[in-house]
C-alpha cells in the first residue's frame, strides 16, 4: 500500500475517497505440458524469468507491497497421499518509525483455514493468478500447487514470479469513470482509499465505532502482549527494542494471523518454514564436470593466462626466489598474484 500525503498508513483518521477518482496517478511446469513433476521452478534461463534479486532490490518510490516481497513455497505433506503444504513469506520494508530505526521483518503465512474469507494465501493466490505472475505455465491451475511432485534431492519448491512483475505493486488503485471499471495495472493503492474501505467495511458489519487501521494494530498488540515473549511482541509492532530484539532473526517466530483470529497455529508449518534445510538441493552439483573442465582449458583467455603465470614463474625462479612465496612484496610476485585471481 503506498503511502501519500494525504494520509499516514497508521492514521486513525477517517479520511473518505473519491468515488469518482478515475486512476489518480526440467520440466513441464515451465512449458505448460500436464505433467506433474516440477524441477523447473527455480530455473534462470527463461527472459522473463525471477532472478536471485534479494526482496529489496526493486524500486521503492512507491514504498507499498511489491510481488518480488512475497515468496510461496510447497512442501510435500508427511503423509503420504495428502496434497502438499502451502504456505508464503511476506517481508515488510516499510514499517511504523522506520526513519529512526529501520527494521525488516518477515511473517509466515500459511493456507490452513476453514473459512476463506480469513485465508489470507488463499487470496494473494488469487491476486496472483489474476495478474498472471507465475513462472510456471501449469500454476494456472491452483491444483497443480497441492500436487505437484518434488524434484529428486529437494525438499521443497519455491514459486517463481515472472521478471515483469517482480515490481508490480500487489494492490492497487481503481479504475472508476469515463466508461472504465476495474483495477489499475500500475498504479498502488493510496493509504486514503485503504481508510475509506475499512471503514466501509465496519458500516457494513454494523459496527458502532469506525474500523481503523489503528484498531487493527492495536487489536493484534492487545493479543499478542498476553501470547508473545516482550522481544518478539517488540520486534512485530516496531517498539523500542532491548537487547534481545537485535538478535532475533529477521522472520518474526509467531503465528500473528492465528493469534488474531483466536485459532489454534501450524506449528508444523511454522517451524517447517524457518528450516536452513527448506532450500537445500542435494542434487546440485559439488565440481566441474569432465566436459566443463576440458571446455575451460580450451578457453582463449585461460590458455592466455596460463602462459603468462608460467613465464612470470620462471622470471622468479631467475630472480632468485624459491619457493616463489619468498618473492612476496616484489612487483613480480604481485603480477602472478593478480594473473591468478583473474
Amino acid at each position: 500500500m503506498a503511502v501519500d500525503s494525504e494520509c499516514q498508513f497508521d492514521s486513525d483518521s477517517n479520511t473518505a475517497c473519491d468515488s469518482d477518482s478515475n486512476n489518480d496517478s526440467s520440466t513441464a511446469w515451465e512449458n505448460g505440458s500436464d505433467s506433474d513433476s516440477c524441477s523447473a521452478y527455480n530455473s534462470d534461463d527463461e527472459e522473463d524469468s525471477n532472478t536471485d534479486d534479494e526482496c529489496g532490490a526493486g524500486l521503492e518510490e512507491t514504498r507499498t507491497f511489491l510481488y518480488r516481497h512475497f515468496t510461496i513455497t510447497i512442501v510435500p505433506h508427511s503423509t503420504s497421499g495428502k496434497p502438499n503444504m502451502v504456505f508464503m513469506k511476506a517481508t515488510l520494508l516499510h514499517t511504523k518509525g522506520e526513519d529512526n530505526n529501520p527494521r525488516i521483518k518477515t511473517l509466515v503465512i500459511d493456507g490452513e483455514d476453514d473459512d476463506p474469507k480469513f485465508s489470507l494465501l488463499d487470496h494473494f493466490i488469487s491476486f496472483a493468478m489474476y495478474d498472471d505472475t507465475f513462472e510456471a505455465e501449469s500454476a494456472k491451475d491452483v491444483q497443480n500447487m497441492f500436487w505437484v511432485k518434488m524434484p529428486t534431492g529437494k525438499p521443497s519448491l519455491t514459486m517463481k514470479w515472472k521478471r515483469r512483475v517482480l515490481d508490480l505493486p500487489v494492490f492497487r488503485e481503481p479504475l472508476r469513470g469515463a466508461g472504465e471499471c476495474g483495477t489499475s495495472r500500475t498504479e498502488p493503492l493510496r493509504a486514503s482509499r485503504w481508510i475509506c474501505y475499512l471503514k466501509r467495511l465496519g458500516q457494513t458489519a454494523g459496527f458502532q465505532h469506525s474500523f481503523t487501521q489503528y484498531g487493527l494494530r492495536r487489536g493484534l498488540l492487545n493479543v499478542a502482549n498476553h501470547q508473545a515473549p516482550t522481544s518478539v511482541r517488540d520486534q512485530i509492532f516496531d517498539h523500542k527494542p532491548g537487547t534481545v530484539t537485535w538478535y532475533l532473526d529477521q522472520e518474526v517466530r509467531f503465528d500473528t494471523k492465528a493469534s488474531y483470529l483466536g485459532r489454534p497455529s501450524n506449528d508444523v508449518v511454522q517451524k517447517m518454514a524457518r528450516l536452513a534445510s527448506l532450500t537445500a538441493d542435494r542434487s546440485a552439483p559439488t565440481e566441474l564436470s569432465p566436459e566443463q573442465k576440458a571446455e575451460l582449458s580450451r578457453h582463449p583467455q585461460v590458455i592466455r593466462l596460463s602462459q603468462k603465470n608460467r613465464a612470470l614463474t620462471i622470471q622468479i625462479h631467475a630472480a632468485g626466489y624459491r619457493p616463489i612465496s619468498t618473492a612476496k612484496g616484489m612487483p613480480l610476485f604481485e603480477k602472478k598474484k593478480r594473473i591468478e585471481a583473474a
